[in-house]
């Protein structure tokens, strides 16, 4: 895919973030009869990935740039 080698862990977590809110707006619709806001679903995504990027750092999981 073109992924540098540092980065592949970190885009595996924003793949496995987004298929988790896909899932849980995919439930709301069917068991709840509610429509997520995208915006809002795109919102917690981005500060979901930015958090735990920021606790791999801190804890060395993730190379240095």
């Amino acid at each position: 895919m073109g992924i540098p080698k540092g980065w592949a862990s970190a885009f595996q977590l924003s793949a496995l973030i987004n298929l988790g809110y896909i899932w849980m707006a995919r439930n709301d619709l069917i068991h709840e009869a509610s429509s997520p806001d995208p915006s809002a679903c795109l919102q917690a995504i981005n500060i979901r990935v930015k958090a735990h990027l920021k606790a791999w750092k801190d804890s060395r999981v993730l190379p240095e740039h």
